[in-house]
């Protein structure tokens, strides 16, 4: 970001302070390790929380944008009444908070976005906008619990978690709304910004001048597309409740294919090439990398053609969290991340996931997929 940021000594910093003179807690039950200050400074301190910022904002923004143009596209019609849905305003506060700590001056504005789902004052319409946004919450709620322990300045951080919890509720009522058990996993995952905002730039047309003085810088990998997915809003027997019991839209050993998009191309609004990782080249083996909860399960394809750029793979067990001593079934449910990897990534946990990034192993993705 230049000098716009001005640098901050290690000693000032949060999450990123000098190890060497940080302190630890140790006093008993006050806190007194770096990651507390008395004088909070509610701002960007570097290029990490800033364009860690910059992407939250253009999150928020397209949350806002889209639930705005629904509203304007069926208020008052019986599809949208019948759906259960209401005007919320939470988006405004949220797009405004994370353009104050970045900086009224530098944060990005809204965009033009395209929207997946059909806009006729259909049911079926109405539906595929309720999936897309419990889709949309899910990957922005991911994408900040991803990054948040990471930032130089947590007083940024806290803000950023009191806002993000709202959108967790948010993506839980658009499960309600769609007629899904709200709450299927037991955890929720972080991922690592590239992949968040891989997801985001595929709905976003174009952006003002001002953005692109300081475009987002986050990597894009290849899209990732699933070519049958669950057909959750077509659905006819899904209402909305404030609680079902909804057997698998997909279950164990149902077969999923996914084709990519072909990496190189120039994509998303400030026109990012489409990056394989380092450690992958055209005609490699690959294997699919399912995000749950705690979990990442690799999967072996049963088909893999990069030629068509094309791959087939089941969905993985549901397998219990922390067998044998307590029994927390359905590791794979609700909403997985997916991504096609190298078959050498190496096993992951939730604090270094974004190793995939990091060390190149990397090849398409990820997609979201909805499975419970």
């Amino acid at each position: 970001v230049g000098s716009n940021i001005p640098l901050v000594p290690f000693a000032l910093l949060n999450a990123g302070a000098d190890p060497g003179r940080a302190g630890l807690n140790t006093s008993g039950l006050n806190p007194s390790s770096s990651l507390f200050v008395r004088a909070p400074t509610y701002r960007t301190f570097s290029n990490f929380d800033f364009q860690s910022l910059n992407l939250v904002k253009h999150q928020e923004d397209i949350e806002l944008d889209l639930f705005n143009y629904a509203i304007a596209l069926w208020e008052g019609t019986p599809a949208f009444a019948d759906a259960g849905i209401s005007e919320e305003d939470q988006e405004i506060s949220h797009s405004y908070l994370v353009g104050n700590m970045i900086g009224q001056d530098l944060a990005p504005e809204p965009c033009k976005y395209a929207y997946p789902f059909c806009t006729e004052p259909t049911r079926e319409c109405v539906r595929q906008f309720l999936q897309f946004s419990q889709v949309l919450t899910r990957w922005g709620e991911s994408g900040v619990y991803g990054f948040l322990p990471l930032l130089d300045n947590g007083a940024v951080g806290e803000l950023l978690l009191n806002s993000i919890v709202t959108e967790a509720r948010q993506q839980y009522s658009f499960r309600q709304l769609l007629g899904l058990f709200p709450v299927p996993e037991h955890f929720i995952p972080g991922i690592p910004q590239s992949w968040s905002w891989t997801l985001l730039s595929q709905h976003i047309t174009a952006c003002p001048q001002k953005n692109h003085q300081h475009p987002v810088q986050w990597s894009i990998w290849p899209p990732l597309h699933a070519l049958d997915p669950p057909a959750v809003a077509a659905r006819p027997d899904l209402r909305p409740a404030v609680s079902s019991n909804v057997s698998a839209l997909a279950a164990p050993g149902d077969v999923v294919r996914l084709r990519w998009d072909p990496p190189g191309e120039l994509v998303g609004p400030y026109a990012q090439p489409a990056l394989l990782g380092s450690k992958v080249q055209p005609g490699d083996p690959l294997k699919l990398m399912f995000v749950s909860q705690l979990n990442v399960t690799y999967v072996e394809p049963l088909s893999l053609d990069w030629a068509a750029r094309r791959v087939d793979a089941v969905v993985p067990p549901f397998i219990d969290i922390f067998p044998p001593e307590v029994v927390i079934e359905n590791v794979n449910n609700g909403t997985l991340f997916v991504a096609l990897v190298a078959r050498d990534t190496p096993y992951l946990t939730p604090a270094n996931l974004s190793i995939v990034v990091l060390d190149g192993w990397m090849a398409a993705g990820p997609m979201v997929l909805t499975v419970g």
